[in-house]
């Protein structure tokens, strides 16, 4: 015993606690225990990102297998929304006044020359985007114009343009062919039955300006071509 533990012992008898001794090693030398050691901070980072990247690698396949095992199930099929190109045709396809089918269609009036004036023609449309409902609604409008001089289908709709409250119609050259084969009054007519389906079933729509080919008409009989088209006060 040496000195230090005489002490420790002398003061412990006389009520006063102490901390023990140290311990010593075999070897004579103070034993201690040393803290661990943490690893380099961008070591500790590339564990850390690491256990991200799979935690998160995990929760994808888990979620991505999940939703392709309910969605064969049918769970989150919506059955008033088509989905597929060949799903849109079967329902254009079906009868319109079926109890199975709700489709929301616009029926559209095309007024086209006749042989007592102007007579309207139902167009029935599901709505989508104007411009290809106005094509549709015009070429049926033009349709008595086919008849005159041999236009037959090369009298076509090329290309439907607004700016404000007028149309731009662009026309292939069989309109032009057809529309000089008319008297006068009747290609009066053949305009204002265009204008009055653009203007009725498409405001603010207006006035009908027509470009053939993509170039301004630069007919004047026998009706002018040059300038836009609107309906007069009384018409």
């Amino acid at each position: 015993m040496n000195d230090r533990e005489e002490k420790w012992q002398e003061e412990d008898e006389e009520g006063i606690l102490l901390p023990p001794p140290p311990r010593r090693a075999s070897g004579g030398t103070d034993h201690r225990e040393e803290a661990p050691r943490k690893a380099p901070w961008p070591l500790r980072f590339l564990a850390w990102t690491s256990l991200a990247v799979i935690c998160f690698g995990v929760g994808y396949l888990v979620a991505s297998g999940g939703l392709k095992w309910i969605d064969k199930k049918g769970l989150l099929a919506q059955r008033d929304v088509v989905q597929t190109p060949a799903e849109v045709k079967a329902l254009m396809e079906q009868d319109v006044t079926s109890k199975d089918v709700a489709v929301r269609r616009t029926v559209y009036k095309a007024y086209v020359m006749g042989a007592e004036g102007l007579a309207q023609k139902e167009v029935p449309l599901v709505p989508g985007v104007l411009e290809e409902d106005l094509r549709q609604v015009l070429d049926v409008a033009l349709e008595p114009l086919r008849g005159q001089n041999g236009a037959g289908d090369t009298l076509r709709v090329l290309h439907v343009f607004r700016a404000g409250d007028m149309l731009y119609l662009d026309v292939s050259d069989a309109f032009l062919t057809a529309v000089k084969a008319l008297p006068s009054q009747q290609g009066a007519l053949v305009m204002t039955g265009l204008v009055r389906t653009v203007t009725e079933g498409f405001p603010p729509l207006s006035q009908v300006r027509i470009l053939v080919n993509g170039k301004e008409a630069t007919d004047r009989q026998p009706v002018d071509l040059t300038v836009p088209w609107t309906l007069a006060p009384s018409s």
